[in-house]
Formats: structure tokens, C-alpha cells, sequence
């Protein structure tokens, strides 16, 4: 019986063991990626051209989706000697900044201007 005792206390200990390095490595790993992205968003600020992977943090799409818009020539991009893609960030700012979409009273602003140039109202 002694035995028994022993043997689910160390089991519990084996456990709580097991729960606290797999823990730790969950912190670790939180720890490895804000490292992360505070490298990426201090080499971003005050650079006028960024590489593709400072593009696609800044932008908060995958790499894959980056280069799929680039071949889509849906993002101005640069590619010194036809090779790696550059892009500038005041691109990279007003490609973020399209497709306005306007807030109820500025639509009211435009719809009272265009009813009181003779247009009609819906």
C-alpha cells in the first residue's frame, strides 16, 4: 500500500512537471514572437523602402498573399536588377487606405449637396 501512495505521488509530481515545462514553452514562445514583431516594427519605422516581409507585417497579410498582389499588380512594387522586391512605404500606405468607405454623415453631407444641386434623392 506504501508503495501505491508513493507511486500516485510521484505521479502527481511527474504531472505538475510536465504541465509546467509545457508552460514554459508556451512562454517562450510568446516571448520569441513579440521579440519578433518588435523587430519587425522598429526596422519598419523611419524607413522610406521596405523588403517584402517588413511589407507583409506592416500590411498584416502572409508573405504568400504579398507577392500574390504584387502579381496582381495590385501593389506598386520595385525590382532593382530583377531580383528581390521592394516596396515604398507611401505605396504601401495608400494601398491600405483604399476603398474609403464613408461614415452615415458624411453620405448625408453628399446626398443634401447633390438634392440641393437639382439631383434627385432617393
Amino acid at each position: 500500500m506504501k508503495d501505491t501512495t508513493l507511486a500516485n505521488m510521484f505521479a502527481g509530481i511527474e504531472a505538475k512537471l510536465v504541465e509546467q515545462v509545457a508552460f514554459s514553452k508556451q512562454a517562450m514562445e510568446l516571448q520569441n514572437e513579440l521579440l519578433h514583431h518588435l523587430y519587425l516594427s522598429q526596422s519598419i519605422e523611419g524607413k522610406p523602402v521596405l523588403n517584402g516581409r517588413e511589407t507583409a507585417y506592416m500590411l498584416d497579410i502572409s508573405e504568400d498573399h504579398l507577392y500574390r498582389l504584387t502579381s496582381q499588380k495590385k501593389l506598386k512594387f520595385y525590382k532593382p536588377e530583377g531580383k528581390k522586391n521592394y516596396f515604398l512605404k507611401e505605396d504601401v500606405i495608400a494601398f491600405m487606405l483604399r476603398g474609403e468607405q464613408r461614415t452615415a454623415e458624411e453620405i448625408g453631407r453628399v446626398a443634401a449637396n447633390y438634392k440641393g444641386k437639382g439631383g434627385r434623392a432617393w
